[in-house]
């Protein structure tokens, strides 16, 4: 007598013949039917996704094959049971490939969950990310603030950029993190010697990496990492030569040495890095981590002045977390998918009173000290999200004993002041339009030439 077929496996036999993508993922998260649509749309074969562990995580430094894995997991409240209608951001190789999945949760008898019905909607989004208009009237907005919505920009994030940004340090959309990612790009297109300038915990050393990831050819490129506490001359010594010998090796010749805390490089090993540059080739690049300009160290006479000038060829200012704290929604998601791909247990983030906990925080320690928090609470979380109960104890009463803080008293405006600004302004703008021509000034701003004269003489760009 023929043995009963299992339920999957007859799901299995009827979902290889649609025609658009189709997964299955078991309770533990684990792939055991892809059909080959999705193995098409993922630009791998369907083994090499069959048996992968799912991990609810957009923004980390998994395996290529992992990470394609992660960004086909459902949210944690599917595997309890919910159903959900998500976007998947798969990175391809010219863009990012962007669809809508229903995730339907398939229980036993006995109502418990066996498995998850993953079912690709047969259209493809732009790259941005926009839905089609009857995907639209199926799907609700999300609330921006949710964690849902916050993963959502993650995962657009971390599929565009997977083969250039793969830290969590370098996630957020405020001005001075989308400034800081121009610089590593420009940065990265040049051989030239960079210093990254910001406090302890800031994510130095992470973005220096970047720098390295996004220049390095296909070849392996020698790099060596140096702290510079305490480095001795001989250390740095041997490191430049084992470097040097290895060009002979690497195609083309290039090198990078990595040096951590450069302000901190003692005087024996500035000597010895000072020769070295003097004669240094030019293959050899240095990127340096500083918490304070080079420059003005060596004004104070802190640091020698032939070095600074050579390593600051271009300086890159990391900010502290206090000053992008726009970035705290962003940052936390990807700390709390960071920590998912590490074990079992799958958050899908925080709620809104946490951030407004955190955004109350000085975090005198940066991003790496919101990692712990954050660390400390995700290990201490019982539902789907990081709660206020859950944040370490130390964290709360300092909170919640932090005074408020009293309102900013704004300057006083002086009206003549202010309007004399303003002219100012506008006459020197009609100047450099007119290229110092006052008459054609003066049309621009449709009044006479002495009248314009005088103008200039009250705002003080023209003396008598």
């Amino acid at each position: 007598m023929a043995s009963p077929r299992s339920p999957l496996t007859e799901l299995g036999r009827l979902l290889a013949c649609l025609a658009g993508p189709v997964y299955v993922i078991d309770a533990r998260r684990r792939i055991i039917f892809a059909n080959d649509a999705l193995a098409a749309w993922a630009g791998v074969a369907v083994e090499q996704l069959v048996g992968r562990v799912c991990y609810f995580c957009a923004d980390t430094e998994l395996p290529p094959r992992e990470a394609l894995a992660a960004a086909l997991c459902p949210p944690p409240a599917v595997l309890d049971g919910a159903r959900a209608t998500v976007q998947l951001h798969i990175p391809t190789a010219e863009n990012v490939s962007a669809r809508w999945c229903q995730f339907v949760p398939l229980r036993d008898n006995a109502g418990q969950l066996e498995a998850v019905l993953a079912l690709v909607d047969p259209w493809e989004a732009e790259h941005a990310g926009e839905p089609s208009e009857a995907a639209t009237k199926r799907v609700p907005a999300a609330d921006p603030d949710s964690a849902a919505a916050l993963h959502d920009w993650l995962a657009k994030f971390q599929a565009a950029q997977r083969r250039r940004y793969r830290l969590a340090s370098l996630a957020g959309d405020s001005p001075a993190m989308r400034r800081v990612r121009a610089q590593l790009e420009l940065a990265a297109a040049s051989r030239a010697n960079v210093v990254l300038i910001g406090p302890l915990g800031s994510g130095r050393a992470h973005a220096a990496r970047v720098i390295f990831q996004l220049g390095r050819n296909e070849a392996l490129e020698p790099t060596a990492t140096l702290p510079c506490r305490s480095l001795s001359a001989e250390l740095l010594r041997a490191t430049w030569a084992s470097l040097s010998a290895s060009l002979a090796h690497a195609r083309p010749p290039r090198a990078t040495l990595l040096l951590l805390d450069v302000e901190q490089l003692p005087g024996e090993a500035q000597s010895e890095l000072a020769a070295r540059l003097t004669d240094a080739p030019l293959s050899i690049r240095i990127l340096g981590t500083s918490t304070a300009p080079l420059e003005s160290l060596s004004a104070r006479g802190e640091f020698r002045p032939d070095i600074a000038a050579a390593l600051s060829t271009l300086a890159i200012e990391i900010p502290a977390l206090v000053e992008r704290s726009s970035d705290l929604p962003l940052l936390a998601q990807a700390i709390v998918e960071q920590l998912n791909a590490d074990g079992e247990k799958q958050l899908a983030g925080v709620i809104p009173e946490v951030i407004d906990l955190l955004a109350l925080y000085a975090w005198p320690e940066n991003v790496g000290q919101l990692a712990e928090v954050l660390g400390e609470a995700h290990r201490a979380a019982h539902g789907p999200l990081v709660q206020v109960r859950d944040l370490p104890r130390w964290f709360r009463l300092a909170t919640e004993a932090q005074p408020a803080t009293p309102p900013r008293a704004e300057p006083p405006i002086v009206l003549d002041d202010f309007l004399r600004r303003v002219e100012r302004e506008l006459i020197e703008r009609a100047l450099r339009q007119a290229k110092g021509n006052k008459s054609r000034a003066a049309k621009l701003l449709g009044t006479t030439r002495p009248r314009l004269y005088r103008r200039m003489l009250q705002v003080g760009l023209v003396t008598e």
